[in-house]
């Protein structure tokens, strides 16, 4: 990049932020995103510093993060294109009509946890068997990859739908994203961990995290 004064400047870190939209979106970003690594030698994933975005898309982003980086390289790019490619929510639509419905009665266990199964177990199992089990983490497993950069930071941010305001997930502290200069305003962004900080927040599954960025919650 070239400054005012004429001086060339480097740029040793970038912030990949994607777009919303399904499944198709998803294998956009994984795609596109790739291709320009391939590209520029490497040198985009060695340099990015942050992901951030909402929807599918960041299912996609999530998966190529595990695919380029330290934790999982036996997984070629034209297998993950066809893992993102197989269809998600026949299983979630199916689960909304047979149990959603009417009675949800069954359960499951999560770490030490019970939690009644639903459509969104549905889909969390799904995405987990077409991801091949690469995303069934918790979210404090990222914490030292994403603290050393060995692998870039990851921020999920689905909406309350309360209030409308973003819910910050990340296993790093990011309180200050919702920080705000007035007592008379109103935090607009809302850090998970700090929030649930007395209810082991590091134990959320990064599957639920995605589940949750990746969901209309108004519908």
């Amino acid at each position: 990049m070239e400054r005012a004064n004429g001086r060339k400047q480097t740029i040793s870190g970038f912030f990949l932020n994607v777009p919303g939209g399904g499944l198709r979106s998803a294998i956009w970003t994984m795609k596109s995103v790739a291709k320009a690594n391939n590209s520029t030698d490497g040198k985009l994933w060695e340099n990015l510093v942050l992901i951030s975005g909402a929807s599918g898309e960041m299912i996609g982003a999530s998966y190529l993060k595990e695919i380029l980086g330290p934790m999982n390289n036996s997984i070629s790019m034209e297998e993950a294109y066809d893992d993102m490619s197989k269809d998600k929510l026949n299983p979630v639509a199916a689960t909304a009509v047979l149990n959603d419905v009417f009675f949800r009665f069954k359960t499951f266990q999560y770490k030490e946890y019970a939690y009644t199964r639903d459509r969104a177990t549905s889909f969390e199992e799904k995405l987990d068997a077409d991801t091949r089990s690469c995303l069934n983490k918790t979210i404090k497993q990222y914490y030292d990859l994403e603290q050393s950069a060995e692998i870039p930071m990851l921020l999920l941010s689905p909406t309350i739908s309360n209030d409308g305001r973003k819910l910050l997930i990340s296993p790093l502290p990011i309180s200050y994203l919702g920080k705000i200069r007035s007592n008379k305003e109103t935090n607009e962004n809302i850090e998970f961990s700090q929030f649930f900080r007395n209810h082991n927040p590091g134990n959320l599954s990064f599957l639920s995290a995605l589940r949750m960025s990746a969901t209309f919650p108004y519908v």
